[in-house]
């Protein structure tokens, strides 16, 4: 079967190279493009960037050819896994751009902020129990330690946005939108996104030491279940993090940032 016959007549056009893809599938894999916009046209790729090590978010994306050479694959087929990767996921194209504040709000709430409260509910304990049990094994007693401190933070800093944070973000948007008064919006909004900023900084200085310790959450060759369990965890509380911070920081944020100067002004 041929590659035109295999897939569709719709074209990702990627840089240097032309992918086949079944319709449906967002047409933006661009070379010249970063990791960012990839990550944000099309959602399913965020998984295979974590792999590869790839910030895509706006601070630090990268080209395709730099995610893709840390995996040892060429771009082209890189982008063909992401674009067989979103048609198994069943996820379509985001469409950011003509998302309101509100829709990104409640899909954080249902999505990653509930994957993470998932994933860290008895993470700590597991985590524990394992460096407990694995005396010989140093880095299991890091990885607890982390696991405490990263709990501890994301605890804070959930509640904050969902009880002080995104109530104001969304006065923001109603003020804009003509539904409330500016007079009526809190003051400080620039401060406030600015904090949450910095907290997802310290968020991801954390992560980073805890990516170092687990190697890239691989778990050794002689783990058992228990300890295969607790990195598979890590690894997709990593995933949830990281496209968190990705949606507040390079979508929301700059967002309400945008409609609070045009109501200033």
């Amino acid at each position: 079967m041929t590659e035109a016959s295999q897939y569709s007549d719709t074209i990702i056009i990627a840089g240097r190279f032309t992918t086949f893809v079944q319709p449906g599938v967002a047409i933006m894999i661009q070379n010249v493009n970063g990791t960012d916009h990839i990550a944000l046209r099309q959602p399913a790729s965020a998984e295979m960037f974590d792999r590869a090590g790839s910030d895509y978010r706006c601070r630090g994306a990268q080209l395709l050819d730099s995610a893709s050479s840390v995996l040892d694959v060429s771009p082209e087929e890189m982008a063909r896994t992401i674009a067989e990767a979103e048609l198994e996921s069943g996820k379509h194209p985001a469409h950011w751009d003509s998302s309101t504040c509100e829709f990104l709000i409640l899909r954080l709430l249902r999505k990653e902020h509930g994957e993470i409260e998932r994933e860290i509910r008895g993470l700590p304990t597991l985590a524990a129990a394992l460096a407990e049990r694995n005396e010989s094994r140093p880095e299991l007693t890091t990885i607890s330690q982390l696991v405490e401190e990263l709990t501890e933070e994301l605890t804070v800093h959930i509640k904050e946005e969902e009880k002080n944070v995104f109530p104001v973000l969304l006065d923001v948007e109603l003020a804009y939108l003509g539904e409330l008064t500016a007079s009526g919006i809190p003051k400080g909004v620039a401060s406030i996104l600015k904090k949450m900023s910095e907290d997802h900084r310290a968020l991801g200085r954390t992560l980073g030491r805890l990516r170092h310790e687990s190697n890239w959450f691989h778990s050794p060759i002689e783990a058992d279940g228990k300890c295969e369990e607790l990195y598979d965890r890590l690894a997709l509380l990593y995933g949830a993090i990281h496209y968190d911070v990705h949606v507040e920081d390079d979508i929301l944020f700059p967002r309400v940032a945008q409609m609070e100067a045009a109501l200033l002004h």
